[in-house]
């Protein structure tokens, strides 16, 4: 796929030209014209990005960012693509402030030790945005660390993401009756929760080397 975007100073009206695309590919070695064309109908968003980083912190995904001139702005969606395949998907937002602001955003709902890429969708309040950069970050676990995800659950499944091969899992109310035992296998692993009431639960994981990780599960059925 090829992405095309304008430059924050291009006038107002219709578009036009063509973009010459290169390629090492043994399918595509003769560079090719895209012809482009378009109308630019409003102005360039209010939101303007200062800076934006992606790093791996224990397990997970820290992403930061800094806007400023935010007036007109309603929201950024944070995006995120595997790059095996680069589908990109949006896995949250954060409201803007009138002022400038810093953000942050922690995406635990990962595969750990492989490559991600992450970019912000910055909307306007008139329904225009515009992209970031994308970032690409190797999200490093050495430890074992299981997440959970979706958190809330919404649809009564309930999804673990394990970094390591059999571990034993159990599913309790905040009493600490135990509902079910589940073992987990390395990857995603699938658990149906859809006859348990709406609530509070937890998740507690019994590790090889006796460490127990607690996690802290809400249920919306």
């Amino acid at each position: 796929p090829v992405y095309i975007r304008l430059a924050a100073t291009t006038t107002l009206g219709n578009v036009s030209g063509d973009v010459v695309s290169s390629s090492v590919s043994p399918t595509c070695v003769t560079p090719q014209n895209i012809s482009v064309t378009g109308t630019v109908a409003t102005t360039p968003l209010s939101v303007s990005l200062i800076n934006f980083s992606v790093k791996s912190d224990n397990c997970l995904a820290q992403l930061n960012w800094q806007t400023s001139s935010t007036s007109k702005s309603e929201k950024i969606e944070i995006e995120k693509a595997e790059t095996t395949n680069g589908e990109w998907k949006t896995i949250g937002n954060v409201i803007t402030n009138n002022t400038s602001s810093i953000y942050n955003f922690r995406d635990a709902n990962i595969l750990t030790n492989i490559k991600v890429m992450y970019r912000l969708k910055m909307i306007n309040k008139d329904g225009s945005f515009t992209y970031s950069q994308s970032l690409t970050e190797l999200i490093k676990c050495d430890k074992q660390n299981v997440t959970v995800f979706p958190n809330p659950v919404v649809d009564g499944k309930l999804v673990l993401s394990s970094n390591a091969d059999y571990l034993e899992a159990n599913l309790t109310t905040v009493f600490g009756k135990q509902i079910k035992k589940v073992v987990l296998n390395k990857g995603m692993n699938s658990i149906d929760v859809a006859e348990l009431s709406s609530g509070i639960y937890f998740i507690n994981v019994k590790f090889v080397d006796g460490i127990d990780q607690n996690i802290k599960v809400i249920i919306q059925n």
